[in-house]
């Protein structure tokens, strides 16, 4: 994986629900090609944050939005 290209996103999602919806995203994340790095999924804000390279981002949220998930917005965030 090219570290250079590698980034923190806050993702917000819509439609998770319970433990079982959290443990999906978090599934999603780390088996994701390449793989998201501290992923964090809170079900209450709807909040999900993780690392991955930024070629990646277009291919999680297609997925999640397959899957069922509204995807309200993505962000790059800095530490």
């Amino acid at each position: 994986m090219n570290t250079g290209n590698q980034a923190n996103f806050e993702m917000i999602l819509d439609g998770m629900s319970c433990g079982k919806c959290k443990a999906k995203v978090e599934k999603v994340l780390t088996n994701n090609n390449p793989p998201a790095a501290n992923a964090s999924v809170d079900l209450q804000s709807k909040k999900v944050t993780f690392s991955v390279s930024r070629d990646a981002i277009e291919g999680i949220t297609k997925t999640l939005t397959e899957m069922g998930y509204t995807v309200e917005s993505v962000k790059e965030i800095t530490a």
